[in-house]
């Protein structure tokens, strides 16, 4: 009777000075049940220590509370207000500020058990806050579609991500909406040992329509003019070939020198339009797939007799170890042929002379995916590029190109079920790779 008349309301005060919201009070019951059963003191200290950590996500309130705590258990001087009341007040101010964001906010601990969830987080998921506290992440996902979507990147929390965390489409008030996920690292004390400190994760999901419906204007923008500039592009292109072929007279060598020079040029802005064409038609949605069962082997062949006039001013070797009787894979054929020349084309551009480029393609172990890989002999990546390259406008240091090739490629990829990723050494060449699936019998 001991615990529950007098420990209990005590830790009761402090666990709410600290910011922790109604739901602590139902580990405190149990933890009184459980000193009344004579249960282990670990156990009991270890369920109090879980909780203790909802006070940390209250936006520093553990600081402010330190400050104002001194003396708070003796009376105050003569004509002075109690201590705590300023506090208590902060308090609930805080927790006011936790609930009217309109942010999602979910804690887990290190075993993804739901520690706190706000009013958006519990709306966003279709379950009440008092279904999530203390629940394990993986049950929610058996009941929460939303849920079920974020638990992959849970699960990755603290892994290295292979692409930044992605924009998600949720449904909110009969609408889809989207939201970008993020994930936070949170020191929590340990559920075993309160004096250690163990890794707990704050998923995040705001609310980025505004955003999104700008990057839409944005890019309908960039469409229309790519569009624009397409047509009388290409028109200076055949022209400037005519020129150069002697189809409209004969040229002197400085006529000459001026034409490949604007030609030149001219189909790098070529290439460049094609590009934001391409970019802006994956952003708004509008790119067209054209699925069928290829065959790897039969792409490359293409691929390798496009590119080989630009393997002469290097002097490079081209090795090929591609098998015909590989499966075929569903795949749009024209999006692969340009994934695969682009890489090439970049190989190509950062290799030396006389370097040997390789193209290899096998069935991966899992019997599911087709892996295609490109390598050189470059300069490499360093690792801190290694993610960025792939980004819209990146360019790396020293190098030319719009930045925009390897986004594109990768997404290409991606809208096609497969992969890409690079592997690199500095100074001992790069090796990029993509997967596609392979085409499923029936």
């Amino acid at each position: 009777m001991l615990v529950k008349t007098i420990i209990v309301p005590c830790l009761g005060v402090l666990l709410g000075l600290l910011g922790a919201t109604a739901y602590v009070l139902y580990p405190l019951l149990m933890l009184a049940a459980a000193a009344e059963r004579g249960e282990p003191a670990g156990f009991a200290s270890a369920l109090l220590g879980q909780q203790l950590v909802l006070g940390l996500v209250v936006g520093g309130l553990l600081l402010f509370f330190k400050r104002r705590i001194p003396g708070a258990w003796w009376p105050a001087p003569a004509g002075e207000p109690a201590p705590l009341a300023p506090a208590l007040v902060d308090c609930h101010r805080m927790a006011g500020v936790l609930d009217a964001l309109e942010e999602g906010l979910l804690l887990v601990d290190e075993n993804r058990q739901v520690l706190l969830a706000n009013p958006a987080g519990s709306c966003l998921l279709g379950l009440p806050v008092a279904a999530l506290a203390g629940q394990p992440f993986g049950q929610l996902a058996q009941q929460s579609a939303v849920a079920a979507k974020l638990l992959p990147y849970l699960e990755e929390a603290g892994a290295q991500h292979p692409q930044p965390l992605p924009v998600l489409t949720l449904p909110q008030q009969g609408s889809e909406v989207p939201y970008q996920l993020l994930l936070t690292e949170v020191p929590l004390p340990s559920e075993a040992n309160p004096q250690a400190v163990a890794k707990g994760t704050l998923l995040t999901l705001r609310n980025v329509s505004a955003y999104h419906q700008l990057d839409q204007v944005k890019w309908r923008f960039l469409t229309t003019v790519s569009q624009e500039l397409h047509s009388p592009l290409s028109r200076m292109q055949l022209s400037l070939l005519r020129l150069q072929d002697g189809k409209a007279g004969p040229l002197t060598p400085e006529q000459h020198n001026i034409a490949y020079t604007l030609a030149r040029d001219n189909k790098h802005l070529l290439k460049v339009v094609h590009e934001l064409l391409d970019v802006s038609q994956l952003e708004t949605g509008t790119i067209q797939l054209n699925f069928q069962a290829a065959h790897l082997h039969d792409i490359v062949q293409f691929v390798v007799a496009t590119i080989r006039p630009q393997l002469q001013p290097k002097r490079l070797v081209l090795e090929v170890q591609v098998p015909a009787d590989l499966p075929p894979v569903r795949a749009d054929i024209e999006k692969t042929t340009w994934v695969l020349l682009s890489l090439l084309a970049n190989a190509i551009r950062y290799a030396h002379m006389q370097d040997t480029l390789r193209i290899r393609a096998s069935l991966l172990p899992t019997g599911q995916h087709l892996q295609v890989s490109v390598q050189d002999q470059g300069p490499g990546i360093a690792p801190e590029l290694r993610e960025r390259i792939f980004q819209r406008f990146s360019q790396v240091p020293s190098q030319g190109g719009s930045g925009l090739g390897l986004s594109i490629a990768r997404e290409f990829v991606a809208s096609q079920g497969g992969r890409l990723w690079v592997e690199s050494e500095v100074g001992a060449g790069s090796t990029f790779s993509f997967t596609l699936p392979v085409v499923r019998e029936g």
